[in-house]
């Protein structure tokens, strides 16, 4: 005769194990993943019963992804932060959580979070009432609009549509266009937001982007910003037509093409007004701080939002080893 089992003993050491595993950290949790699959081909029953006790204990509503991935209802601002196949350059993602945390430190009111493209594929921007900015980096364009996807331009469009802010830097401006001619090469790649008509680039007599170079450039009477591969405007009247006002201008460029245009709450910068100056020669920390409380003030104004922003730069420090 079989002795029966103790379900009881049974019950309580598997909450024992689900309130451990509770408790480990992300990575340890990620390591043991093949053995909850291995525990569910063995035992279903088991497994299923550990999986609806974890789901009461302390910590389950924290563990749940919420249906916005990273966005939560305080969430004021996102920016797309998915480098390599994702499309973002890797200064372009270090300069935004630069020039977000610098923000921040001048007004906590903010609140922002980084975006991958599953996130802009699945989440609904415009169900979030408190979102009002979405930051697209400078990187590759191409990678961006194909990461994106149909569905993450549908949801972007839409947020743009109910009164988001969409800011396009480099790359992101790429993508917010119809097309743009790369190189005398012209693309219009599916996935392009179609928000302003053809661009090109990248402009050779600033700096050569095909042999990697940036340069620090003169946009306007006080600022001087990273140029590093942005389009410039094919068609102004076209520009024009469709309400695209210029902002800054190329000073150093015959004609002095606009280096940013704004329509509504769309805001495009050619240039880098996010770049850090301890990763850019030729851009002193003086200079990135009046870019900051520049792109910081355009930003406002676009999304109609009113997070602080400094007058100007912090002075100076006057002792030894102060940055420079």
């Amino acid at each position: 005769m079989r002795t029966p089992t103790p379900r009881f003993g049974f019950a309580v050491a598997l909450a024992l194990a689900a309130l451990v595993l509770s408790h480990l950290p992300g990575d340890a949790l990620a390591r043991s993943h093949h053995r909850r699959r291995e525990l569910h081909g063995r035992w279903p029953l088991a497994s299923t019963l550990w999986q609806r006790l974890r789901g009461h204990l302390p910590g389950a509503a924290a563990r749940r992804r919420p249906r916005g991935g990273p966005i939560d209802a305080r969430t004021n601002i996102v920016f797309y932060g998915e480098t390599g196949p994702g499309g973002v350059g890797p200064k372009s993602s270090v300069w935004i959580r630069n020039f977000l945390g610098w923000w921040k430190s001048h007004d906590p009111s903010i609140h922002y979070a980084e975006l991958k493209s599953r996130d802009l594929k699945r989440c609904d921007l415009a169900s979030y009432p408190n979102l009002k900015v979405h930051i697209e980096p400078g990187g590759d364009a191409y990678k961006q609009q194909l990461a994106l996807g149909p569905q993450g331009k549908s949801n972007l469009l839409r947020f743009i549509a109910r009164g988001g802010a969409y800011v396009g830097i480099c790359a992101g401006y790429y993508l917010a266009s119809e097309g743009y001619a790369w190189n005398g090469q012209t693309y219009r790649h599916p996935n392009l937001l179609g928000l302003t008509p053809p661009v090109e680039g990248p402009i050779v007599s600033i700096a050569d982007y095909n042999a990697n170079q940036y340069r620090v450039t003169k946009v306007g009477e006080k600022l001087n910003q990273v140029y590093y591969g942005g389009p410039k405007v094919s068609n102004p009247v076209a520009f024009a037509a469709q309400g695209l006002r210029p902002l800054l201008r190329f000073d150093e460029l015959p004609g002095k093409p606009p280096a940013a245009v704004q329509r509504g709450r769309v805001l495009l910068f050619s240039t880098h007004p996010e770049a850090s100056w301890q990763t850019v020669e030729g851009l002193s920390r003086e200079q990135m701080e009046l870019n900051y409380i520049d792109f910081a003030n355009r930003i406002n104004q676009a999304a109609g939002t009113h997070f602080k922003v400094p007058e100007a730069p912090r002075r100076p420090l006057s002792v030894v080893g102060a940055d420079k």
